[in-house]
């Protein structure tokens, strides 16, 4: 060539400014090659998980705990409030109907009827998840009685204490919105059907 540069020189500068140097071997072997992506639906579902608070809230172990709080001190107040109103039974038949008459009267009475299962279903539900998650958590039970924090006599008896309820709820509901569907409504007289069912042994002890 003009200036006296070979050919075979150029070629073994163009192939010594190829090669790689430590750095980029260093990087390029420490950067992961990207794999395929996982499916949108667990990815989504984690997303919305950890960014909604609420949700975040109800799938933990306290939050379904406050949830069965909430729900069970909420049937638990209906159940005071309606035996209070229940007690008008003892100033007479008359006083008694006409209480009776002002709840079926009430336009509202379906709603809270709707409610009063929605939190009977929610707090049963909640009941079954927590102990079926409480056994999976743990593959024994627990080795020694603790003090604070251990088990109540409520918690312990709630599988007996529950299903007495939700047979105490389906007597209460043939007797007061059911059973009168079949009777004629000149002779159907609630007090004293209340009445004769307290008066039956299996009746005191449904309702007692």
């Amino acid at each position: 060539m003009a200036d006296g540069t070979s050919v075979d020189s150029i070629t073994a500068q163009t192939e010594g400014s190829e090669r790689p140097t430590p750095l980029s071997v260093g990087l390029s072997a420490s950067t992961p090659t990207p794999g395929p992506l996982p499916g949108n639906g667990p990815v989504i579902t984690d997303r919305i998980t950890s960014m909604n608070p609420f949700v975040r809230f109800l799938t933990s172990s306290i939050g379904r705990k406050y949830v069965m709080a909430v729900t069970g001190l909420s049937l638990t107040g209906f159940l005071l409030v309606h035996m209070a109103g229940n007690l008008t039974l003892y100033a007479g038949k008359d006083a008694f109907n006409a209480y009776a008459h002002v709840i079926e009267s009430n336009p509202l009475l379906p709603l809270a009827e709707a409610g009063l299962a929605g939190l009977f279903v929610v707090h049963l539900l909640f009941a079954v998840v927590l102990t079926a998650k409480n056994k999976a958590s743990r593959s024994e039970g627990y080795r020694a009685s603790l003090g604070m924090g251990a088990k109540t006599f409520a918690s312990q008896t709630m599988w007996v204490t529950g299903p007495l309820l939700g047979l105490f709820l389906l007597v209460h509901l043939w007797d007061f919105r059911i059973a009168k569907e079949f009777i004629d409504p000149e002779d159907y007289d609630l007090a004293q059907m209340v009445i004769d069912r307290l008066r039956q042994p299996v009746g005191t002890a449904i309702y007692l």
